[in-house]
């Protein structure tokens, strides 16, 4: 029998757990072709929901183009990635798509590959002047109304990853696209991200583009109770014995995140398939087995960690994030305020650590265990 749990990858059907009134929210709030924006920390299934309510849109008979900026290294792939979104929302003909990739960004000369796997490449002209760049996205960027008019048919836009465009052109980028949008009457976007303080600043910056444009989505933790049935559910399909202690452990050790409870669990799986029986010895010793696994990984992170940061993360790792300023913590981590305030300032900016609600936590929680697995 194949392991049920998957992490790493998106997922639909059975393995998508609920998120029904999110997708349910934003799909009312985009077929209103309102200009929304979705926040959710990485990890939290925010790509797996997008896809559910796009499957939703396409249904219902809207045109959607979905365009992953996440990767996109430059203006010009920033261009192609909008060419082919648009393109893939209107065709389905090899030959067909290409020509409208043709027709919407002739002068980046484009070049189509077709792949093995029955896929497409596109690569483009890169010696295109940067205004001529700037014009192309312009026009891209007011394609779908046109689309929309041209087909009769109602369109939505969804950007993932939406805070990269600040590498790619900064504010000067957020007000063109403002300004595009804004014109574009009865066309749902959504702007997507997972860099919570970018997207919020975005947001909610009375002299940024985006200033109280549309209604904010945030995407946080799955309550314990939905993933205690989804995880029995999995584990007894195979016989597998174990009790509501040891499901609750599963969750509380993965903090309720998706991507960490389906990692979790299926590394418990493969644990217990030989003996038939899930327990507290498993569970630790599947998250053992998750930090040796990326080991080489964390090892790097924490070379490039300074004395005090390291310090710092051990604290954490410990005796939790909040009141960091305290004297308690500070004892406990062996540093002055001025020192963690400068120390967590710049593991904040490593993606070592994140703020939610005044609580510093680890971005990636098996790090926090690896880290004390190394003090231990």
């Amino acid at each position: 029998m194949l392991n049920p749990f998957k992490y790493g990858e998106i997922v639909s059907g059975e393995d998508f757990l609920d998120r029904e009134e999110e997708c349910r929210n934003i799909f009312r709030d985009l077929g209103n072709g309102l200009k929304c924006f979705l926040i959710s920390p990485r990890r939290y299934g925010k790509t797996s929901l997008i896809k559910k309510v796009i499957e939703r849109l396409k249904r219902k008979g809207f045109l959607v183009s979905y365009v992953d900026l996440y990767g996109v290294a430059s203006l010009e792939q920033m261009a192609v990635s909008l060419a082919r979104a648009c393109a893939l929302s209107q065709e389905t003909n090899l030959e067909r798509i290409w020509k409208v990739i043709k027709d919407v960004i002739p002068r980046l000369r484009p070049v189509f590959t077709v792949e093995p796997n029955g896929g497409f490449a596109i690569t483009v002209d890169v010696k295109e002047r940067r205004e001529e760049i700037y014009n192309t996205l312009m026009r891209l960027y007011n394609l779908p109304y046109e689309v929309s008019k041209k087909m009769k048919k109602p369109y939505i836009v969804i950007y993932d990853e939406f805070q990269e465009i600040l590498n790619l052109g900064g504010t000067v980028m957020e007000k063109q696209i403002r300004s595009a949008v804004q014109a574009q009457s009865g066309i749902g976007y959504l702007f997507s991200g997972s860099k919570k303080s970018l997207m919020l600043e975005m947001t909610t910056l009375r002299e940024r583009a985006f200033y109280k444009m549309g209604p904010l989505h945030f995407l946080g933790k799955m309550p314990s109770y939905y993933w205690y049935g989804f995880l029995k559910k999995r584990f007894q399909r195979a016989s597998l014995k174990l009790n509501s202690e040891v499901i609750n452990l599963i969750i509380e050790k993965a903090e309720n995140v998706p991507y960490y409870v389906q990692y979790l669990a299926h590394e418990v799986w493969d644990l217990a398939l030989s003996d038939k029986v899930v327990n507290a010895r498993k569970v630790n010793e599947a998250i053992e087995s998750i930090c040796h696994k990326q080991g080489p990984l964390y090892a790097g992170w924490w070379d490039i960690l300074t004395l005090p940061q390291k310090q710092l993360v051990q604290t954490i790792s410990e005796s939790g994030g909040r009141n960091i300023f305290s004297n308690d913590f500070l004892f406990r981590c062996k540093l002055n305020s001025a020192m963690v305030q400068k120390s967590v300032k710049l593991l904040l900016k490593k993606d070592i650590l994140e703020k939610e609600n005044g609580e510093y936590s680890f971005s990636d929680i098996w790090f926090k265990e690896w880290v004390k697995q190394v003090k231990g």
